[in-house]
């Protein structure tokens, strides 16, 4: 479950800190009967998402060294629309970025899998529970490189237009605050256009993160 070498979501020894129409008009707006914060909302919300994308992608060291790029990204509906499957690729801290996320819905349960470069086992998360209308949000667990610990983190997702989306990681510090380490900022291409990430869907770890999205629990980074 190896990527090629790139720049991960989360740094070695400090964690990267950072910041055409709908597939389906039906699938991709919730519900009058669905309430904000549902599990129903928030899979309709991600549902939304299928298509090519381009954008931005931040990162920020707890050393305060900051990097950005474009990022491109392809995001497409699987197993009958239960699943929504992304991959991500582009460029961060001077070398490539490489990464993948499966959302899936299993009855009442929402639960998110994220893989990059520098992680041997997928960030697994589960819906918090939290979410608003057009945001959804999943808490999990990983652990720090060479630290022997696990931190809590987030993922967001926010849905700020059909044609517009961010996709946000944080940390949890001891404190309880949120420290954002991760953001990208997407625009849906227009109809007909092609993401380099779309050929990528049958890479290895992408099997991998079909699977590892179905359960939730803590996943370590290769301490390299």
């Amino acid at each position: 479950m190896v990527l090629r070498s790139a720049a991960s979501v989360f740094a070695l020894a400090g964690l990267l800190v950072v910041p055409s129409a709908l597939a389906q008009a039906n699938a991709s707006r919730p519900a009058a009967s669905q309430s904000p914060g549902s599990v129903a909302n928030s899979m309709s919300l991600l549902r939304a998402l299928a298509g090519e994308w381009q954008g931005t992608i931040q990162g920020r060291g707890l050393d305060g060294k900051v990097s950005s790029s474009l990022v491109n990204a392809s995001i497409r509906l699987e197993n009958s629309g239960s699943s929504v499957a992304a991959r991500f690729d582009g460029f961060l801290f001077g070398k490539d970025y490489d990464g993948g996320s499966v959302w899936r819905q299993d009855g009442a349960e929402l639960s998110s899998a994220w893989m990059d470069s520098r992680l041997n086992e997928s960030v697994r998360a589960q819906s918090s529970g939290v979410d608003s209308a057009n945001s959804v949000g999943f808490s999990g667990q990983m652990a720090l490189p060479g630290a022997g610990k696990l931190v809590n983190v987030r993922q967001v997702v926010r849905v700020l237009s059909p044609d517009h989306v961010s996709i946000e990681w944080f940390v949890l510090n001891d404190d309880g605050k949120q420290l954002s380490v991760l953001s990208l900022d997407l625009n849906r291409l227009a109809k007909g256009e092609r993401s380099a990430a779309a050929s990528r869907f049958d890479e290895p770890v992408m099997a991998a993160l079909r699977q590892d999205a179905s359960s939730s629990r803590s996943a370590g980074a290769r301490d390299e």
